[in-house]
């Protein structure tokens, strides 16, 4: 029996996607409405278990604001007093209401099924995970286990650790997590261009602009 590939995913600010190495070259996993790529949206349904993600959460969230949920990459592994998190609590573009829980950790307060509850950014961010996984499941005809996930350069300890929660939660083993200005230089140089020396890398995301340079040999 073969082993089911090891997809690599950029779970983003504002969009995510994932991709696959298959006979010598990448491709791009079309998510379950057909798209190579996903809004990082989550929407939790106020009187049902009901969740959606990307495009349906989108349609859905106007329908209850403060469920709607988006841009979890910019709290996840944060605490609730970080400067950050306050920006975003104290900024009305977001609807969304954000407390702490007993360990001071940034969460989400919302509704769900009936009831007054609390979704970490792990949490939020496993559902964008787990619907990538399964598209990527229906896609490979296969159950995806293992995968590469990027992050930011600048992430710390503590939101290297809640990312690979995230997947743990979305029954995802993560094999490594690889900063994004790596592994754009990595995809480029795996189209067969010749690069020695140093390169200085851009990756500009929907969230976070990183800036690396990165000694090619």
């Amino acid at each position: 029996m073969n082993k089911a590939p090891v997809i690599g995913i950029d779970l983003g600010t504002s969009f995510s996607a994932a991709a696959v190495f298959l006979d010598a070259k990448q491709e791009a996993i079309p998510n379950k409405e057909g798209h190579r790529i996903t809004p990082s949206f989550v929407f939790y349904n106020e009187e049902t278990s009901g969740i959606s993600v990307g495009t349906s959460a989108d349609h859905q969230g106007i329908r209850w604001i403060t469920n709607f949920f988006y841009d979890a990459k910019r709290i996840i592994g944060r605490k609730f007093n970080d400067v950050n998190v306050q920006k975003i609590k104290n900024n009305e573009h977001y609807r969304f209401n954000i407390t702490n829980d007993p360990e001071g950790n940034a969460v989400f307060k919302l509704t769900h099924d009936g009831k007054l509850t609390h979704k970490s950014p792990e949490e939020v961010s496993s559902e964008v995970l787990k619907y990538l996984k399964e598209s990527a499941n229906v896609y490979l005809g296969t159950e995806i286990k293992e995968a590469v996930i990027s992050i930011p350069a600048h992430f710390s300890n503590s939101q290297r650790k809640a990312t690979r929660k995230a997947a743990e939660l979305a029954g995802l083993k993560v094999l490594r997590l690889i900063t994004e200005p790596v592994a754009g230089a990595l995809f480029y140089i795996s189209g067969g261009t010749k690069v020695d020396g140093k390169v200085l890398v851009y990756d500009f995301g929907g969230g976070t602009f990183d800036v690396s340079i990165i000694d090619v040999k």
